[in-house]
Parts: structure tokens; sequence; C-alpha cells
């Protein structure tokens, strides 16, 4: 109903009740009339009046009510037109940026493109520079061999001369001590016989020569023999200098593929980096537009509310405009019936308003009672632990433990799994698993999800990932982002440590080395030996404050909304779990109700493993 249909419906009810156009309101009111001179036909013209300054005053609130009703249609028009252009600026932003995206891809695209040709002719070369310095290399080492082989050659030929050199020095030697007991045999005959001397004389001069000629021979094999050395450790030099200059080319190679491996190791990462840029800035970009769409949805919900609203401002005042009209008519009717009936009385004094202390004993107690709901609802919401069941574990020094629905899994320090039964942990299921590794392996954190299980080792500070069937064998392995990782958890997304040096927890978007991860900061001074994740909440064990947290992530950190400690666990808690258990049936009112439930892995005083069960109550 539009303000002119009001105001025409108002008109039609004015004429219907002065029974006839009203006269013009006079400028001042007139005067009271005299109780004496009143009669009973001036009733009407009083009841006219009144109904006259009671539908004006219904007309002055309609006329207001309409004019706010205009004045928020046009501020609906106003936000509206605001809201077009800040959607048009934000379209125009957007297109400039998938322009800029564009040219920055095309830029990128062209620089990938050059960056690997470039990268293929220098692989190329260095092939070519490998296959010149392995022919070359084999053309030394042939070198080398043969040189080798000629040097112990000559050496064998050496050894025989200087053999048949000693032997014929021998003979010399004899045959010179034999002429020379000839000779004093002839020098004896020779003075016994002066005749004989001179034939002793002539055999003495034939074996001088001969001996001189002996020694001359040998003299000349003696230098021979030295040329010979003076050639062979010629020819080891230069089988010495040809495996320096072997061994600076095999330097040079190895420093030249060094630098080479280098330059495409800096040249990899740098192209990792660039795509791991442009990947976070498109996803940036996917979560703005998100974000923007999601923002758009609530300003439309918000204006469609808006408009129903308005619409249901306007029915409600035609509905009052119309409850009015009727009241007023039946209200006409009665004052009109009631002064032919009676005279009016005479005006008396009105009583003396008194104060009801019911009414102030009233608001004191309902301010009682809101002051006193908070604490009451607080200690009825408060998180408490009651324990159920202790029980030890079949593993000698457990560090973690999870549950997969059907077993409960268990990470022992010496690097092995267990699957234990849940309802008897002393109990195993299956042989336990060993987890080979050439360096030290040593899982403090355990986490099972969609048929494989995650292991967090803090030997390497890397994380494990395993197939349930056989937990033994390693699928992945990727390094962790912080230094001192201490606990592990799985969202049913993503993954979740806690690093002890930072203080930092780490969500880890993708698994293996090239995943990225997102830090989120905990409100509190706090040390998250445990995580386990229920539902959209976080829950922890705080080492430093000996209390089980339970966070919520609110924007780019955790807030503690509840916390707890754990009765009987003088020794604090290694891992936790969270699971449902129904309640006994005799308790019929809640019968088929499922309890949650916390399992903790401790120790007793004498440092045998346990595992106790608590009953939640938040």
């Amino acid at each position: 109903m539009t303000p002119e249909d009001i105001q025409r419906e108002l008109d039609r009810l004015w004429g219907k009740v002065t029974a006839g156009t009203p006269s013009p309101m006079p400028s001042a009111p007139p005067a009271p009339p005299d109780p004496a001179q009143y009669s009973l036909h001036d009733a009407p013209s009083i009841t006219r009046e009144a109904t006259m300054e009671t539908l004006s005053l219904v007309k002055r609130q309609h006329r207001a009510e309409v004019l706010r009703l205009a004045q928020l249609l046009e501020l609906k028009e106003r936000s509206l037109a605001e809201t077009s252009e800040r959607l048009r600026l934000t379209l125009g932003e957007l297109e400039r940026l998938r322009r800029r995206t564009e040219g920055s891809d095309a830029v990128a695209m062209q620089q990938a493109v050059s960056f690997a040709a470039e990268m293929e002719a220098a692989d190329k070369a260095r092939q070519a520079l490998e296959a010149r310095m392995a022919d070359e290399e084999a053309r030394l080492r042939a070198a080398a061999e043969e040189a080798r082989r000629r040097a112990a050659s000559e050496e064998a030929r050496w050894h025989a001369l200087e053999s048949d050199w000693n032997t014929r020095e021998q003979e010399y030697l004899l045959r010179l001590r034999e002429l020379e007991t000839r000779a004093e045999k002839t020098r004896e005959e020779a003075s016994a016989c002066q005749g004989a001397e001179q034939r002793a004389l002539a055999e003495l001069s034939e074996a001088k020569k001969a001996v001189e000629a002996s020694l001359s021979g040998l003299l000349q094999e003696r230098r021979e023999r030295e040329e010979a050395d003076s050639g062979r450790e010629r020819a080891l030099q230069r089988v010495k200098d040809v495996e320096e200059r072997m061994n600076q080319l095999q330097n040079l190679w190895t420093e030249e593929r060094k630098q080479w491996q280098e330059l495409w190791e800096r040249e990899r990462s740098g192209w990792e980096a660039k795509k791991q840029e442009m990947a976070a800035w498109e996803e940036r970009v996917h979560k703005d537009k998100e974000a923007f769409h999601q923002k758009f949805g609530e300003l439309e919900e918000r204006e469609t509310k808006h408009a129903e609203s308005m619409t249901e401002i306007l029915r409600r005042s035609s509905d009052a405009g119309e409850r009015i009209g009727d009241f007023m008519r039946e209200a006409a009717g009665k004052v009109a019936e009631l002064a032919r009936l009676s005279p009016p009385p005479a005006a008396a004094p009105a009583p003396a308003r008194r104060f009801d202390w019911r009414w102030a004993a009233a608001g004191v107690l309902v301010l009682a009672l809101g002051a006193a709901s908070v604490p009451a609802w607080r200690w009825m919401h408060r998180l408490e632990f009651t324990l159920l069941a202790s029980s030890g574990l079949a593993a000698q020094r457990p560090t973690s433990i999870a549950f997969d629905g059907d077993a409960l899994w268990v990470a022992e320090w010496e690097g092995r799994l267990e699957a234990l039964d849940p309802e008897d942990p002393a109990q195993a299921l299956k042989p336990p698993f060993v987890v080979a590794q050439k360096d030290a392996y040593h899982p403090a954190g355990l986490s099972v999800w969609a048929g494989k299980i995650y292991t967090l080792d803090t030997a390497q500070g890397r994380i494990l990932r395993h197939p349930q069937e056989n937990p033994s064998k390693v699928e992945a392995a990727w390094p962790t982002p912080g230094p001192a990782p201490v606990s592990l958890a799985h969202d049913g997304r993503n993954l979740w440590s806690y690093d002890a040096a930072t203080k930092v927890l780490y969500r880890h978007l993708g698994e293996g080395s090239e995943a990225q991860t997102e830090q989120f900061k905990v409100d509190a001074d706090v040390v998250l030996t445990a995580l386990r994740w229920h539902k959209d909440e976080l829950w922890g064990w705080d080492a430093k404050g000996k209390r089980v947290l339970v966070m919520r992530l609110e924007g780019r950190g955790f807030e503690i909304a509840q916390s707890a400690p754990l009765p009987a666990m003088p020794g604090g808690a290694q891992s936790l779990l969270l699971t449902y258990r129904a309640l006994p049936e005799k308790d019929k009112q809640k019968a088929g109700v499922q309890q949650l439930q916390l399992w903790a892995l401790t120790t007793d005083p004498a440092g045998e493993p346990l595992l106790k069960k608590f009953a939640v109550r938040r």
C-alpha cells in the first residue's frame, strides 16, 4: 500500500467519523466550556474534536513514518549505487590484474623458454666437452700405458744386460786372476830359466793386451748401461709428467663440472622460487577473489534482508493503520453512546501516584540473576576429565599413539611401529614393524589417515609416510620447516606439526619436499608436545603448564578456548587421542548417546608405559 492509498483511506475514515467535510482547524484552541453550561447537545462536538486531534496525530505520525521510510529507501538506493560503483572499480582492478598477470606469465614463459634453450645449449656443450675430455683421457691413458710398457721392457732388458755384464765381469776377473797366476809362474820360470823370459814377456804383453781389451769392453758396456739408466729415468720422468698432466686435466674437469652443477642448481632454485612465488600469488588472487565474492554475497544477502525488513515495516504500518481506524470507529461509537445516555461527570483531581516497591525488587532480582548467570554458565560448561581405566602397553619405549578405528598404533623410540588391541593394549594384533633406515630414526609423532601412517622423525628432522598395510616401507620423506619438531597431527585435509624451538604451528599444504607451509601462533606461552584434531578444535598437551588445551583457529593464530589438567598424571602426557564410547545400557535416558573419551600415553613412577582413558565433560 502506497502513502497515497494510506492518505485516501484516512480521509475516508475521517469523513465517516465527522459525517461530513471537516472544518478547518482554528488558529487558537477554543476556551473550555463551563461545566454548568455544558449540555447533552455539546457531546458530539467534543467527540468530533477529540477524533480530529487523534486523526491529526495519526497523520503526523504517518507522515513522519513515510518520511523516514523515504529516507531509508534513499539510503538504500545510495548504498546500492555505492556498491555498484565499488563493484565496477573492483572489476576494473581485477581486469587490470588479469592483464598484468597475463603479461607477467608471458614474460615468465619467455624467460623459461630462453632459459631452457640456454640450458640445453650448455648441456650440449658440457656433453661435447665431456666427450672431448674422455677422448683425451683415453689417449693419455694409452700413451701412459705404452710408456709404462716400454719402460718395463727396457727395465727387463737392462736387468738382463746387467746380469750379462756382471757375468762377463766375473769371467774377466777370473781370466785376469788366471793371467796373473800365469804371469807369476812365468816370472818364477823366468828366474829359473832366462831363456824363457822372452816368451813369458811376449805372453805377458799378449795377456796385458787381452786384459786391456776386456777392460775397454767392460768400460764401454758400463757407459751403455749408464746411458740406458739415463734413458730409463727420462722415460719415467715423462710418464710422471703425463700422469701429472692427466691429474691436472681431471681436476680442471671436476672443477668445471662442479661450476656447471652449481650454475644448474642456482638457476633451478631460482626457477623453483619463481614457480613457488607464482603459485603463492595465484593462490592469493584466488583467495582474494573468493573473499570478494563472499563479501559481495553477504552484501547482497544483507540488502535482501533490508528490503524484506522494509517490506515487513510497510506491511505492519498498513496493518497498524487499519487497526487504528477500527479502534477509532469503535471508540467514536462508544463515546457517542455514552454521551447520549448520561451527562459527563465533574472533573475531579487525580489521586497522587504512589511508588510501587515491587517493581524495584523485581528489577534488582533480574539484575542479580543476570550477574550470576555468566559464572553459572561457565561452571556448567567447564572442561573436566574423569579417569575411567589404566592399562599397560605391549611396547618398550613408546613415544606416540594413534587410532585408525580398529587398531591402536604405537610408535617406539627404537624405530618400531606396533598395532595393539584397543580393548587390551597389552596384546599385540600384529608383529612389530621395523622401519629400516641408514641414519638414526626416532619417531616422536604419529598420525593415521586415509590408509597412510605419518611419523615425525626427531633424529633427522623430517616427516615419513608409510602404507598402513606395511608400515616397514617408507613411501616418502621430507624435512620439517622447523629445527626442533616435537608433535604431529592430521585434520582430515592437511598435516600439522609443532616446533619447540620456534613455538610455531605449521600447516603443511601438501606432501613432499616441495610442499609449502603456513605458520600459526598460539596466544600463550606454551610447549605443545602432543597434538590431536577433533572436529574444528585442536587439542594439545602443554608440557610447560601441565594441562590439556582446547584451541580454535582465529585468523592467523590459535586462541585457547578451554584448558584443564589431567588427574593422576604425575609424569605428564606424551601423546593424546580422542574417541567416542557408548554409555552403559543401564542408563535408559542416555541410551545410544556417545561420550567423548581421551586416551593419554604416560609413565608410572617406575618408568613403565601406561595408557590412561578419561571421560571428557564439557
